[in-house]
């Protein structure tokens, strides 16, 4: 086998780029260079166009912010960039910002007690139901719960403390949430007894070991039975998939980077390949907690695309494909009850006569109908110490950087008869030292994203204009509390740590 052809998935997915450079303060005056236009009858996004071809900036927005507008008709020269967009926006509530080799236009949210959506000729009031999931037996915090309206496309997670949100619109209020997580008894219960309720308790769901004695099966057989079984399973059709993202960077107990944003993923059908796939940015921000001693910055590119290629049902992983099964050892390990089904484990890890480095997880598969419901896996110590730099990029000849952990989840949700990508969370640690140090630092790297709305009605592709790019750089807007700033928009609540680093940043950038 090629040494290296089944290692493509892992740096495919991740495509992490760790740049280490030095961090600059301050903004390029672009704002005050000389431009021109000449435009007749063409739209705000085509005159940004021209200007963009004029400049070593690019614009960022939201397409949605030039609605309804009338086409211009402009022929200006030698004018100030600033001036050049007050005129062509014509909007004072659009406000710009330069962020690097970026300009990025955004109005900012207001304030309200009320929280109003607007869908195409839509708009409804929203209500929230929030609150800390636990297990009734210990008492402790249930992570990665689904939180769900029963019967329709709404969801959202829980974080790691257990806590969660979610923004559901009043035309629902007379529906139920839903609660599950595997291992659990689903939790169900109308919105209008659990508006209130801040504790939400889970009960652990117990199958017979009989049953596991009786049903135990090959455990390659369920996952070819289930790789077959894909084009049943999960939808065929496109699909557009709202969801939240964040990604932090960590060195030590400091937050160094928080980025978070709204996306919309349209998904070709689950017979096509990866490359249909897309994402554009509805709404996102970004913030930088660096000081004075702060030497390095650890920067993740593309992170945007993770949540396309780490949907492994998808685009398989090498332990979901048949050339590779020889290269792992798999266990019918248990089952368990997952959303009130019944659920088989298999557990893998690579052969012991395999010196390369493989992944060690679980697959968790439906017993009824065989689908990929969840998975978890990740690279032990000692393979990931054998991938050396394969994690990495690009970095300065006289920077050592070795990665120290890998960890992956991946689940699946069912809506309409069909499984969607449900949630993503990527988990990735790196040691970063200088040749003539002994130690060095470990920086911590975390991507997380959750799918908030499914929509599979008229799709269509989106425009190569509104898709992201790689270098996609958001909005320094992380001083408005999430739930002002998101709207209407579900999101993952932050842990407390996260919290108060947000908190923290709020100050300093209020300082200033």
């Amino acid at each position: 086998m090629n040494k290296y052809r089944k290692y493509v998935f892992l740096i495919i997915l991740l495509i992490l780029l760790i740049n280490i450079r030095q961090y600059l303060f301050g903004q390029i005056p672009v704002l005050d260079e000389r431009v021109a236009l000449n435009c007749n009858g063409c739209n705000i996004p085509e005159a940004l166009n021209i200007i963009e071809s004029s400049l070593p900036f690019y614009f960022s927005y939201n397409p949605d912010l030039f609605t309804g507008t009338k086409p211009l008709n402009i022929n200006i020269e030698n004018i100030r960039l600033h001036e050049l967009l007050d005129t062509i926006l014509n909007d004072k509530t659009i406000r710009y910002s330069v962020i690097e080799k970026q300009i990025v236009l955004y109005r900012p949210v207001k304030d309200e007690s009320i929280h109003t959506h607007t869908n195409g000729d839509r708009s409804y009031n929203m209500f929230i139901v929030s609150g800390k999931i636990i297990d009734n037996n210990t008492t402790r915090p249930v992570p990665f719960a689904n939180i769900c309206i029963v019967g329709k496309s709404l969801g959202s997670v829980s974080n790691m403390n257990g806590e969660f949100i979610i923004k559901v619109p009043s035309s629902m209020q007379n529906d139920s949430l839903g609660i599950s997580c595997i291992g659990y008894r689903t939790f169900i219960e109308p919105l209008e007894k659990v508006r209130d309720q801040k504790i939400f308790e889970l009960k652990t769901e117990y199958i017979p070991i009989q049953e596991v004695i009786i049903r135990k099966t090959d455990p390659i057989y369920l996952i070819k039975t289930a790789l077959k079984k894909i084009p049943d399973n999960y939808n065929e059709n496109p699909s557009v998939l709202t969801s939240f993202y964040r990604e932090t960077i960590e060195h030590g107990s400091k937050f160094l980077s928080i980025t978070e944003s709204v996306l919309q993923t349209y998904k070709s059908g689950y017979t096509q390949n990866n490359d249909k796939d897309l994402i554009k940015v509805l709404k996102g921000r970004q913030s930088q907690n660096l000081d004075s001693r702060d030497s390095l910055l650890i920067k993740l590119k593309a992170g945007l695309n993770t949540t396309i290629l780490l949907d492994v049902v998808k685009n398989p992983a090498d332990f979901l494909q048949e050339e590779y099964f020889g290269y792992y050892d798999y266990q019918l390990s248990d089952i368990i009850s997952d959303n009130n089904r019944e659920t088989y484990v298999i557990s893998f890890r690579q052969k012991e006569n395999v010196d390369e480095p493989l992944y060690l997880g679980k697959i968790y598969i439906d017993v009824k109908n065989l689908a990929i419901k969840n998975l978890e896996f990740s690279l032990d110590k000692n393979g990931i110490q054998k991938t050396g730099n394969r994690f990495v990029v690009k970095k300065p000849r006289w920077l050592i950087v070795k990665p120290v952990e890998a960890k992956y989840r991946v689940s699946y949700r069912e809506f309409g008869q069909k499984y969607y990508l449900n949630l993503i969370r990527c988990e990735t640690a790196f040691r970063i030292r200088q040749r003539k140090q002994l130690f060095g630092s470990l920086y911590d790297s975390n991507i997380e994203m959750v799918v908030t709305d499914i929509d599979t009605s008229d799709v269509k592709r989106f425009r190569y204009r509104d898709v992201a790019k790689p270098e996609t750089i958001f909005t320094d807007l992380i001083n408005e509390k999430p739930e002002i700033f998101w709207e209407n928009y579900n999101y993952i609540k932050p842990e407390e740590p996260l919290e108060k680093a947000m908190d923290k940043i709020s100050l300093i950038l209020k300082s200033n």
